[in-house]
């Protein structure tokens, strides 16, 4: 991610988020705020917690960071580990409008909302996993396994509705066939 500040570190966060993009097609080693003439939303860090080096660099160093460039919200999502107790941590900040962090506030289950993107960030029940929801529909995003299911039962529905279309028309084939051959044994008979 460059920011194009002397002297700012350029770190590449997990996530970003990023609006307004026009040419979505390139295919970029970096992100250039300027030249793009945007910068990111949101950004999402998931901490490294093996390494305390890491781990206070994105607690700590990268929200310095985020806040200079004005990044309106910044979620660190931190995994199960010893150094969490074995539960996940979920820590956000939203720029004020004095262009300075302040902790994003948990609603009453404890969900971070991103004003900017209109998702809810939370540990689920389990204490053990992430979860995000659409704030207005209120349904959690499908994570890559379900995404995938839900893909292989989409391909199965199409296969099966291409299926029942192709027996429909052969059905139609056979029904005006039939109509034909009865059409032109009713015409002999007539004639005979």
């Amino acid at each position: 991610m460059l920011w194009r500040i002397p002297g700012l570190a350029e770190p590449a966060p997990d996530v970003a988020v990023i609006f307004g993009i026009q040419d979505r097609e390139t295919d970029r080693d970096s992100f250039d705020c300027i030249l793009e003439g945007t910068r990111p939303s949101l950004i999402i860090e998931v901490v490294d917690s093996r390494d305390p080096e890491l781990r206070r660099h994105d607690y700590e160093r990268k929200v310095t960071i985020y806040e200079k460039v004005e990044i309106p919200e910044y979620i660190i999502l931190d995994p199960p580990t010893p150094s969490t107790k074995g539960r996940c941590l979920l820590t956000g900040y939203r720029l004020g409008a004095n262009q300075k962090y302040r902790p994003i506030q948990p609603d009453a289950q404890g969900f971070l909302l991103s004003e900017t993107t209109q998702l809810r960030f939370g540990v689920a029940e389990d204490g053990r996993s992430f979860q995000v929801i659409e704030a207005v529909a209120g349904k959690p995003l499908l994570t890559l396994p379900q995404m995938d299911e839900a893909r292989k039962q989409a391909e199965e529905r199409a296969a099966q509705e291409k299926e029942r279309a192709e027996r429909e028309v052969e059905a139609r084939k056979a029904a005006e066939a039939e109509i034909a051959r009865l059409r032109a044994e009713l015409e002999r008979a007539r004639r005979g």
